[in-house]
């Protein structure tokens, strides 16, 4: 789980630029628990992944 400290948006895209690691989760069940319970600065990200780029996509009207 990591913590969002700088970020910037291009293009309709979250791209991460500094973050805090909060916790290691090893356990892909934990982590599917984590990344459901996490707020819109904390989150849980693959670290294979070399940048963090997040699509940010507006959520649609609903009538």
């Amino acid at each position: 789980m990591v913590e969002e400290l700088k970020s910037h948006y291009e293009d309709n895209k979250l791209h991460v630029e500094e973050v805090a690691v909060i916790k290691l989760i090893p356990d892909p069940q934990e982590a599917w628990e984590e990344l459901f319970a996490a707020n819109n600065v904390r989150f849980v990200y693959r670290t294979s992944n070399e940048a963090i780029i997040v699509e940010v996509r507006d959520k649609p009207m609903i009538r």
